[in-house]
């Protein structure tokens, strides 16, 4: 599983790798330190929706994970995603500002459609916390990094680093916006 610490403090906003993330309004402002040029401008949303080719007689209609699946070259696609995201240290002094934090990405998040789970969870001495998240699509998963993404710089700081999981097939430029993060990507295997 991959990790990734806090920003780390000695980076200032008056240097040359924030430079970008002003003249690029989408980019959230916390995430800029985790960011290259590069990563910046392929988290911008894509002007056009995806879609399956009409022809593409494999298209999976139910209501599981492979809801959003369909077959190319014999790979099975998962166009919905599922992701864990793990804050796993937090401690006492920062739980109070964590949960807060926590309370208004939950505010951001509560009328977007393209975000049908983002489900909190601690464990029981409350210094880890599990956030279970569903996102329509890759796009979905842009979106909401652009509305939440003040927030996040801070809470990987106050929870002890992020550790991300993916369940999907992710887009290329969502795996390309998030490579600082160093997420776990899970391809979809089979299902019910």
């Amino acid at each position: 599983m991959h990790r990734i610490s806090p920003p780390s403090s000695g980076v200032k906003r008056g240097t040359s790798r924030f430079a970008f993330c002003r003249q690029r309004p989408f980019v959230p402002s916390a995430l800029c330190g985790l960011l290259d040029e590069g990563s910046a401008e392929r988290m911008k949303p894509a002007t056009a929706p995806r879609t399956i080719p009409a022809n593409h007689s494999s298209t999976v209609q139910c209501d599981t994970i492979a809801c959003h699946a369909f077959e190319r070259n014999g790979v099975t696609t998962v166009k919905q995603l599922q992701v864990t995201a793990t804050f796993p240290r937090i401690s006492g002094d920062n739980l109070s500002e964590f949960k807060r934090m926590a309370g208004e990405a939950l505010k951001v998040t509560a009328d977007d459609p393209g975000v049908p789970q983002y489900d909190w969870f601690f464990n029981e001495d409350e210094s880890r916390c599990v956030v279970r998240e569903t996102y329509a699509d890759s796009d979905a998963v842009l979106m909401h990094l652009g509305l939440i993404g003040d927030m996040l710089g801070r809470m990987i700081e106050l929870g002890g680093g992020i550790q991300i999981e993916v369940f999907g097939s992710p887009s290329d430029a969502l795996v390309k916006a998030t490579e600082a993060l160093q997420p776990t990507i899970y391809t979809y295997f089979q299902g019910k």
